[in-house]
């Protein structure tokens, strides 16, 4: 079965400065040598202000993917409360 993935990559500031300042080092996409393959020009990317909407659209089967800071997803609850994800089915393994 094939689910919809909400996936939170945040880099934090510290590396966000470092990509900007020095793409020499991790090149044009941040990842320093690693260049991500053609496939992926098609994903998508919103801001923290899109995640409500996306929540909501793909609640009954959203998998929620957290890599890096939890800074994110914190910030979803901090502006949206504590109930945001009450309406998201929990995925069994």
């Amino acid at each position: 079965m094939a689910y919809d993935v909400l996936l939170f990559a945040d880099p934090g500031i510290d590396d966000s400065f470092a990509i900007m300042y020095y793409p020499e080092i991790h090149g044009p996409e941040g990842l320093g040598p690693i260049k991500p393959p053609d496939t992926l020009q098609d994903v998508e990317v919103h801001d923290i202000n899109k995640i409500l909407e996306i929540i909501n659209e793909y609640k009954d089967n959203l998998i929620i993917v957290n890599v890096g800071r939890l800074t994110e997803l914190a910030l979803m609850f901090i502006l949206y409360g504590n109930d945001v994800l009450k309406d998201v089915t929990p995925r069994k393994r």
